[in-house]
């Protein structure tokens, strides 16, 4: 399937607020219709598309029309998503594509006709490099499935065997848990040995393989680069389980944004490093001021995804949020109820909103996604 991206015309610029309105929809192939916002990006690094919420397929429909452009007009190629770093390693590793792919690595929340026609534009361009950055990510025993045909090729059957069973048995308790990781009183998950057992089957696994790089390397045939990306992927195991342990709704928030962070780090200046980054999740973790001290003294030390990276990393950071019109203060929609469905605003021209993100695309009207998610007999 050939896949043309359907791009945006502008139909009006406020004199009053610099709005710039983007119609969805119209089968107008000119990139001039995004030149605004490719203009306010300017030289940045880093592009963040984020989402108010999770469940609304306008968000998504948004993003899938701006990537092609972000890469196209502006050279971005790698696409960071809020989801498993484990399941993109084997994702890619297996060389998946289309719906394959799309299920293999995005949450089911994602899982819809505006991501699967954006992964069929990715299967379009292999210069684009799609990974993940989260310690979670949709339930797989694919990752237990390549630790025991690793071993197996480099001669430990047995092991691999009891590493397929320490990894498999995992997942099945993490997808018990993660349901309630939302919630405040869900604490401690696991009992102490429990956990002390994985998090020591994991790091000897990780030191196993670590000492039999040539062999790995030869027999799965992994470069040196995707080698470093498997030894990592142990590491986000154990910052999983750590997650799992975490005492409080605080403690889950600081270790995943910071786990994520750090995931970022490591694609940016390891494993992709002097490219164009676009960086795909909540609005929440990609704000540049979250304000998570508003929620009390206890929360001071916390941060979103972004802040940390902006703290910790050189790379420059444009963040736009995406947001529906009542999101806005009473007195300021007025400026989003003409013909066009998206709006693209600096954040200059919204107070409100000027710590957080660098830029809003505002939608006027926005679809719940529950009817547009893929279906097993689709």
């Amino acid at each position: 399937m050939n896949y043309k991206p359907i791009l945006l015309a502008i139909v009006l610029i406020s004199s009053l607020f610099g709005f710039t309105t983007l119609q969805a929809q119209t089968p107008i192939l000119s990139q001039k219709s995004w030149q605004p916002l490719l203009e306010d990006v300017g030289d940045h690094a880093m592009v963040g598309l984020g989402e108010e919420t999770h469940w609304v397929e306008t968000y998504l429909e948004v993003k899938e029309h701006l990537i092609p452009v972000l890469h196209q007009q502006k050279g971005f190629n790698v696409l960071i998503f809020e989801s498993g770093f484990i399941n993109a390693f084997t994702t890619n590793i297996d060389g998946l594509q289309g719906r394959p792919r799309l299920e293999g690595t995005l949450y089911d929340l994602w899982q819809t006709q505006s991501t699967l026609r954006l992964m069929e534009y990715l299967d379009q361009a292999p210069d684009i490099l799609q990974i993940g950055c989260d310690l979670k990510g949709p339930p797989s025993f694919a990752f237990s499935q390549y630790l025991q045909k690793l071993y197996q090729s480099i001669g430990y059957s047995e092991i691999g065997r009891d590493a397929y069973v320490v990894d498999s048995t995992f997942t099945v308790l993490r997808t018990r848990w993660e349901p309630a990781i939302g919630e405040a009183d869900r604490g401690v998950y696991l009992a102490d040995s429990t956990y002390q057992d994985y998090r020591l089957a994991y790091r000897e696994m990780q030191r196993q393989i670590g000492q039999e790089q040539v062999k790995v390397q030869r027999e799965m045939q992994l470069s040196n680069k995707d080698f470093q990306y498997f030894l990592r992927c142990f590491d986000n195991r154990i910052a999983l389980l750590d997650l799992m342990q975490a005492p409080t709704y605080q403690k889950k928030h600081l270790l995943r944004d910071s786990m994520m962070a750090q995931n970022i780090r490591w694609i940016t200046e390891t494993y992709a490093p002097k490219r164009k980054y676009m960086l795909w999740g909540a609005d929440i973790h990609l704000s540049k001021d979250a304000a998570w001290e508003d929620l009390g003294s206890e929360w001071t030390a916390n941060y979103s995804m972004v802040e940390w990276l902006l703290q910790e990393s050189e790379v420059s950071i444009y963040s736009i949020g995406i947001k529906p019109k009542k999101s806005l203060d009473k007195s300021l929609r007025s400026n989003f109820s003409g013909p066009a469905d998206w709006y693209f605003v600096p954040t200059a021209n919204i107070p409100s909103f000027k710590r957080q993100h660098d830029a809003l695309i505002i939608c006027r009207r926005t679809k719940p996604i529950k009817q547009y998610l893929l279906s097993k007999n689709d």
